[in-house]
């Protein structure tokens, strides 16, 4: 998969996303760029990193199969039982789940004064898990209004992480 990555304001450079390499790392092949790697601010979390910051739970960006594009939805979530596990009401997220879609999650933490900050990103697929008694004690309460009676979550197939500068990590 070929994603651009902005190297500064005004370069954007191809990367081609390989997959996790035996340390937990994404394989990453950058095109031609006047960017002095040695210097870079950016670097890969270790794998540890990425469990126990997605292991606080919060709020992050789930992204589903859209007709034109991806379908990006903030939702609050929590980790259980390896899943990245969403409560949620009738609609699209449930569809994609009962049709066993693949998607993507996203957390991030991000200081604009400071100019630091790290994500994590998991790639798995969605599947209800409301049938499981076990999940409605999970502390996930709905944030909406709405009702929200499902438990969906995403198996991690992949599980990687970057961090800005020399940005600190929350423990």
């Amino acid at each position: 998969m070929k994603i651009l990555l902005a190297e500064s304001d005004s370069d954007l450079v191809p990367v081609e996303v390989g997959s996790l390499d035996d340390r937990g790392d994404v394989s990453v092949e950058t095109g031609s760029t006047s960017a002095d790697t040695e210097t870079s601010n950016m670097e890969a979390l270790e794998q540890g990193d990425c469990w126990r910051l997605l292991a606080r739970g919060g709020v992050g960006m789930l992204a589903t199969a859209g007709i034109e594009a991806p379908v990006m939805r903030p939702v609050n979530f929590a980790l259980h039982d390896n899943f990245v596990l969403i409560r949620t009401g009738e609609g699209q997220i449930l569809e994609a789940a009962h049709a066993g879609e693949s998607a993507s999650f996203a957390i991030t933490e991000i200081d604009g004064f400071e100019h630091w900050g790290w994500s994590v990103v998991v790639v798995g697929t969605l599947t209800e898990r409301s049938s499981l008694g076990e999940v409605a004690e999970v502390p996930l309460r709905p944030w909406a209004t709405e009702e929200k009676n499902h438990f969906v979550g995403l198996s991690i197939h992949e599980i990687s992480g970057r961090r800005l500068a020399a940005g600190r990590m929350p423990r």
